[in-house]
Parts: C-alpha cells; structure tokens; sequence
C-alpha cells in the first residue's frame, strides 16, 4: 500500500514553513491561502517563486500538435517551447539564439 505522510489532516489552518541554516524562508505550504512560496514566506499566487529563474531539468517533445497534454502544461526541446492550450492542444514558439 502507498504510504503517505499528512500535515494538516483535519483542514486547520496551519502553514508548513521550512528556513534554511541562516534563518531564511525557503519554502512555505500556506494553509489559508492555499499557496506554495519558494523563496517566500508570502506566496501571491498558486504558486510563486522569488528568484530570477526556474529550471525544468528534462526535455519533452510532443510527438504532435494533437498529442496527450492537460492545459497550461510547459514542454521544451533544443528548437521550440510547447504549451499545452487546451486538453491534447498544443502550441509551440520556435527558440532562436540572439
């Protein structure tokens, strides 16, 4: 049987809040808002981010325009990033170097 580990089973509010060795806020579940904060202990959306940059560490083509995808779904490749648009729709903008 899968195994889980549950904070907040009985839906309190309660924020799960992780700092780093220097007393800052590296990653906050915030229970009454229900936002992810990496970076942030005041996430303002589903989830948010305060860096400068994300990193998706694997590519993962698309094999058509018509392929599996869910809405708002991000893929990448050496030529293109692909956004699925709609439920198996999928758009692409072709990467150039500058």
């Amino acid at each position: 049987a899968p195994h889980k580990v549950r904070i907040n089973n009985g839906g309190n509010n309660i924020d799960f809040v992780i700092k780093d060795n220097s007393n800052n806020v590296y990653f906050t579940a915030d229970a009454s808002t229900a936002r992810i904060g990496i970076g942030t202990d005041q996430p303002e959306a589903a989830l948010d981010i305060n860096s400068d940059s994300m990193r998706l560490r694997n590519s993962n083509t698309p094999s058509s325009a018509g392929d599996f995808g869910h809405q708002g779904e991000i893929r990448w490749d050496a030529n293109y990033i692909y956004i699925c648009v709609a439920t198996d729709t999928w758009k692409r903008v072709a990467l150039s170097s500058w």
